[in-house]
């Protein structure tokens, strides 16, 4: 089976050779693709000017800033554009800029340029230059534009979350933005893409790689010769072009395969331009590797949706998600969490916790996530269920690396009810340095209550039930290629099980009674899904699901790459109790010895301890043993 991917250098926009601007974009637009970031109204869009192209402009002035804007909704009216060292530091010139209707592109692309009252004198000595602008949102609205290439490290960054970000893997490309100077001189310059081979391969499958370089000169390309090295040194030569100041080119590669899993090395160059070395030979290649899964690798993707039984629109989401799940090649599992909307019959304590992937405090239903990846869009994992967004989302996470193999085993003895676990996690691909976790679900289908829309006798499946291992976030694990991670637990299976969100209190101020949210667990109904996820504790936009498996109780699922002769190793590490913190009743409690507590609602207001709460959703920070934990609560009426 061959597959094209551009991946590599593709869409290579970078240091805009036009007359008297310099950017990385091609300039390409599109009127819906304006976007924001984050969830605060302060936004900021910027590229970076490397040393190497800093000197060769030694002498000339940049003048100012000309971009394309998506919003004139902005406070006081206004962008400020500028140019500093350092995205944090104090501009070395800015310029406030009215953004009007006149300013915003209708079919074509309308770019504003801003000058400074000072010109910067470029002195080629720089270490780096950035160049962009901020701006206040009043609203929701989108004031990004970028051109929808590939990306590249350290060229464009974007204000997340009040916090400057790159933009490399966001899938954005590069900031339709530039620097204005007052003269280019003339040189030849190619610019070659250094993007990772970030796609899931498999061993024994051609792939051909397909990406651009960019004229980032002032003078016409003719000739390029294009080094490639994986298990031999091959050299392009590509003559008779016409590759024009500020176009592209791409380029096929020779075919790149592996006969066995594991990485392979792939280095590519371009040693000469029209002949000759160009006047910045640092941005002609990169180094990098291709990693290859067994050619049987499975992996399943992790489906959760959130939903309500008080949640009108959600019967008809249940069977949006189900339909378009039904048509998507890839194998999915799915878990259910009452969450979002209100706290129900079903909701766990662990439920409200995964609604911090929300990334506001506001939250809805019906609304799903897959693999808990961020949308490209807002930077957070929900969205709202409709085809479009469900599709959108299996591709842009489809090619991820699920990084290990899965083993899934349940027994169960009917007579006592007794089960027991064994999850497997074998390692392929080093997962890099990061904290990472394995956790396991219990999930139950066909369970008969109401809803809304849908009546007395809905049948609610994937409910999420609770977590075996008594923690939300999972147990953080050392996973190492080669080696098979080992968790094992035996418990009884309870007669039913009583929602952990309601307790004896909010029951009696709710009016409602302990069987009213307390549910019959059927064997038969029962099934486990073990996951393994990246944990970024104060970042729900980074705690990335690998892979997952589901097992039904007393069943084993075991996924084709598992080698069962390898043995298992035990390095788990359960730090769940740091995270027992929750509200009763509208006050504070906690399961540990938590201290320093601090309490804060939507809106940065801060309430003393003890006191019992307004509804609302508020963010919880304190100490155990010394370590500062964070968490987001809800305080139901």
């Amino acid at each position: 089976m061959k597959k094209t991917l551009l991946p590599l250098l593709l869409l290579v926009p970078c240091f805009q050779g036009h007359a008297d601007e310099l950017g990385y974009t091609t300039g390409a637009y599109s009127r819906s693709a304006f976007f924001s970031l984050g969830t605060g109204n302060r936004q900021g869009l910027a590229i970076r000017l490397t040393h190497e192209k800093l000197a060769l402009l030694k002498g000339k002035q940049i003048t100012g800033v000309t971009a394309i804007y998506g919003t004139k909704n902005l406070e006081g009216g206004t962008v400020t554009a500028f140019v500093t060292t350092d995205l944090n530091a104090t501009p070395i010139a800015e310029k406030a800029q009215a953004i009007t209707s006149a300013n915003i592109p209708s079919t074509t692309a309308k770019w504003t340029e801003t000058t400074f009252d000072t010109p910067y004198t470029i002195t080629g000595e720089e270490e780096c230059l950035y160049i962009g602008y901020t701006g206040v949102l009043t609203g929701n609205y989108a004031l990004y534009s970028t051109d929808r290439t590939m990306d590249t490290e350290g060229r464009t960054f974007a204000i997340v979350n009040d916090a400057w970000t790159d933009l490399n893997g966001k899938g954005r490309g590069m900031a339709n933005l530039k620097a204005v100077v007052d003269e280019l001189p003339q040189y030849a310059d190619i610019l070659m893409k250094s993007a990772h081979f970030s796609d899931y391969y498999l061993a024994g499958e051609h792939y051909t790689l397909q990406g651009e370089v960019f004229n980032a000169g002032t003078e016409t390309i003719t000739s390029l010769d294009v080094e490639v090295t994986s298990d031999q040194v091959q050299t392009l030569q590509l003559n008779n072009l016409e590759l024009l100041p500020g176009k592209t080119l791409e380029i096929t590669l020779p075919d790149v395969t592996a006969e066995n899993a594991g990485a392979t090395d792939l280095a590519m160059k371009i040693v000469k331009v029209n002949g000759k070395e160009d006047a910045d030979m640092t941005d002609n290649g990169y180094a990098e590797y291709v990693f290859f899964y067994p050619q049987n690798m499975e992996r399943s993707m992790l489906v959760e949706s959130f939903t309500g039984q008080k949640c009108s629109n959600c019967p008809a989401g249940h069977t949006t998600l189900k339909r378009v799940l039904e048509e998507i090649p890839q194998q999915t599992v799915e878990v259910t969490h009452h969450a979002g909307y209100f706290p129900d019959n079903f909701t766990m304590n662990e439920d409200l916790q995964y609604t911090l992937f929300y990334g506001t405090s506001s939250t809805y239903a019906p609304a799903f996530m897959l693999n808990r990846y961020p949308n490209a869009s807002t930077y957070v994992p929900v969205r709202e269920i409709s085809e479009n967004n469900i599709t959108e989302m299996f591709g842009q996470v489809a090619n991820t690396h699920p990084y290990a193999s899965l083993k899934l085993a349940t027994e169960y003895d009917e007579a006592t009810r007794e089960v027991t676990l064994k999850f497997q996690i074998q390692g392929h691909e080093d997962m890099g340095e990061t904290q990472n976790v394995l956790n396991i679900m219990m999930v139950q289908d066909g369970m008969r209550d109401y809803q809304s829309n849908g009546g007395n006798n809905y049948e609610h499946n994937h409910t999420f039930r609770g977590t075996v291992t008594g923690n939300e976030w999972g147990l953080l694990a050392d996973f190492k290629p080669g080696e098979t991670v080992t968790y094992e637990k035996t418990f009884t299976l309870p007669e039913s099980v009583r929602s952990s969100y309601w307790t004896d209190e909010l029951l009696a101020e709710s009016g409602m009674t302990a069987s009213m949210v307390t549910k019959e667990l059927d064997p038969a109904q029962i099934s486990f899904v073990g996951y393994i996820a990246r944990y970024v504790p104060n970042d729900p936009a980074l705690n990335y699901v690998y892979n997952c498996v589901q097992a039904k109780l007393g069943e084993t699922y075991t996924q084709r790459a598992f080698d069962d002769s390898s043995d298992g190793i035990e390095n788990i590490t359960d730090h769940g109790k740091d995270l027992d913190i929750r509200i009763e009743g509208g006050r504070i409690f906690d399961g540990e010895n938590l201290t320093d507590i601090r309490i804060f609602d939507a809106t940065g207001r801060r309430y003393q301890t003890g006191l019992s709460l307004p509804h609302g959703t508020y963010i919880v920070s304190g100490k155990v043993s010394g370590k500062t934990v964070t968490k987001k609560l809800i305080v139901h009426p």
